[in-house]
């Protein structure tokens, strides 16, 4: 039975902090990115610059290839991402950063290395260390 607060699991504190560093990403970058959703945010910050097959893509996203066809169209009517075939493969989609996609992915970046600065001195750089190291580790473990 719930006493009305937040369940405590760790489940639920992976979530509180994702949606914490969501929030703190997408308010970073509003000025530089205006109108990308959270999820167009994190799609162009993980698309590797070169490109990668759709396929290839929702593995890396964790999203199925319909969800992934919806985030690539909006990208691509904003002008952040473009679609070729592939090199090695007429028949398969390749999708890659635009300029405008690149220059937002570095924004990305940025912003991120900003935040984990950030954190480290609300943590201590020593806990921000640890609790890297053992994200890492769990999500390494498969």
């Amino acid at each position: 039975m719930s006493d009305g607060n937040p369940p405590q699991h760790v489940l639920a504190v992976f979530e509180a902090a994702a949606r914490r560093l969501r929030h703190d990403l997408t308010g970073r970058l509003a000025p530089d990115a205006p109108g990308l959703s959270p999820s167009q945010l994190r799609l162009l910050g993980i698309i590797p610059e070169r490109g990668a097959r759709m396929t290839d893509l929702a593995a890396r996203a964790s999203i199925t290839k319909q969800s992934l066809g919806e985030l690539v169209s909006a990208l691509r009517a904003s002008g952040h991402l473009e679609t070729v075939p592939d090199a090695q493969d007429g028949r398969v989609k390749f999708v890659r950063p635009t300029a405008e996609g690149r220059r937002v992915r570095h924004r990305i970046d940025e912003e991120i290395a900003a935040l984990e600065a950030a954190y480290a001195q609300q943590l201590g750089t020593r806990r921000f260390a640890t609790l890297l190291a053992a994200l890492r580790e769990l999500g390494a473990a498969r």
